[in-house]
């Protein structure tokens, strides 16, 4: 029995060590809200918490500050932005606190949860955008290996010559 258990504990062990995601609490959270929904209806939506993801466009730090804009998708399952499903729409994030842009580049995977609390006009290009802003509680950077993404299938055929 105690040779079980210690394999039992052992498992748990390397189980947890597989599992490399965030897990926020999506208590109180709106789940269905979409940033490109929060933009047109900001003032019902207002304070509102989210849990949103996607692929990062930008960092800059600010004055003990740090702001992400960042190009939304879907959350899996596992809270990962599925990047192989249609794009949500932008929203900026904004992080008390230094965070190294060089971590948080340009393309890799984020997923964060706060409040929203504004929207800002912007630019994409010379192009005007509405983006939605919120306040982080949480941030979690994935591996860019760990981003879901569409499968790729290969199918091949062959020839054989006999000589």
């Amino acid at each position: 029995m105690t040779q079980l258990k210690a394999y039992l504990g052992i498992i748990s062990l390397l189980l947890a060590g597989c599992a490399a995601s965030p897990q926020f609490d999506s208590t109180n959270v709106n789940k269905a809200l979409t940033p490109a929904q929060a933009v047109t209806t900001i003032n019902a939506v207002r304070g509102s918490r989210v849990l949103w993801g996607g692929i990062i466009v930008s960092a800059t730090n600010l004055a003990g500050k740090t702001r992400f804009e960042i190009l939304s998708y879907p959350l899996t399952l596992s809270q990962r932005p599925d990047v192989g499903a249609a794009p949500q729409g932008r929203f900026l994030a904004i992080k008390d606190g230094y965070v190294e842009t060089l971590d948080y580049a340009p393309g890799k995977p984020v997923t964060l949860k706060g409040a929203l609390t504004e929207t800002r006009d912007g630019l994409i290009g010379e192009s005007a955008y509405v983006y939605p802003v919120i306040e982080v509680e949480s941030l979690y950077l994935w591996t860019q290996s760990s981003a879901v993404t569409k499968p790729r299938v290969n199918f091949g055929l062959g020839i054989i010559l006999n000589n």
